[in-house]
């Protein structure tokens, strides 16, 4: 069970009648779920925002989610970046 995902990004580009992908990308995305008037609410964030809140001291997710999000965009960033190609994370320098 993992809380985690990823969403595409892509830039398309129209010229002379012909459509192509002119940049694309991935975000990492981390479900925050809570409770609030005994009703469960989800919130999809970009695990990077997550992180670069983190790294000011702002804190969106408890110890636990922090922890899982922490194993799960550690894996998914291990494994996007040894089987991608020409495909970064969004907000990553791309590598060719």
């Amino acid at each position: 069970k993992t809380d985690g995902g990823a969403m595409v990004e892509l830039t398309l580009e129209k010229k002379d009648g012909q459509t192509r992908v002119s940049d694309c990308g991935y975000h990492l995305t981390w479900v925050n779920k809570s409770t609030m008037n005994d009703r469960t609410t989800y919130e999809i964030l970009p695990a990077r925002v997550i992180e670069r809140l983190q790294e000011r001291n702002v804190h969106l997710l408890d110890s636990a989610a922090t922890y899982q999000m922490g194993q799960f965009t550690e894996a998914s960033r291990e494994l996007l970046n040894q089987e991608n190609r020409d495909v970064p994370e969004v907000g990553q320098t791309r590598v060719r």
